[in-house]
C-alpha cells in the first residue's frame, strides 16, 4: 500500500512540475520572440533614413555596404531591398543582387520568407522572424 501511495505522489509531483515547466517555457519563448521582433523593427527603422538617402543619390555601393553592415553582429539571416520591378537592389546575400524573387531557391528562401517579402511589396517593408528557424 505504501508503495502505491509513494508512486501516486511521485507521479503527481512529476506531472505538476512538467505542466509548470512547459507553461514557463512557453511564456519565456513568447517574450523572447516579441523582444526579437522589436529589435528587428528598430534595425529596420534605423535603416530607413540611410536607405532613402542612398536611393535618392543612386549610391548603390553605399546602400549595399549599409545592408551588409546592418546584418553583421546581429542574428539577421536576410535583409533584402527590392526595386519597384521586384528585383533585389541590395541584400546581405550578394548572390541575390539583381535577381527577382522567383529566382531564389527553396533552400535559401522558405515559404514564410517569400510571404514576408510579398507583404513588404504591399506595405513598404516587412519584419519577419521565424521562431522555428
Amino acid at each position: 500500500m505504501s508503495a502505491k501511495v509513494a508512486l501516486i505522489v511521485t507521479l503527481s509531483v512529476v506531472a505538476v512540475t512538467f505542466v509548470y515547466s512547459y507553461h514557463h517555457y512557453r511564456e519565456v519563448r513568447e517574450v523572447l520572440f516579441r523582444n526579437t521582433e522589436i529589435q528587428l523593427l528598430r534595425i529596420a527603422e534605423g535603416l530607413q533614413t540611410p536607405v532613402e538617402t542612398f536611393i535618392a543619390k543612386k549610391d548603390l555601393a553605399e546602400l549595399r555596404h549599409t545592408v551588409d553592415d546592418a546584418s553583421k553582429g546581429a542574428d539577421i539571416e536576410l535583409i533584402t531591398l527590392y526595386d519597384p520591378r521586384g528585383r533585389v537592389t541590395a541584400c546581405n546575400k550578394r548572390k541575390w543582387t539583381g535577381k527577382g524573387l522567383e529566382a531564389m531557391r527553396p533552400e535559401d528562401l522558405t515559404e514564410n520568407d517569400a510571404a514576408a517579402i510579398r507583404k513588404a511589396f504591399d506595405g513598404g517593408y516587412s519584419i519577419y522572424y521565424d521562431p522555428g528557424d
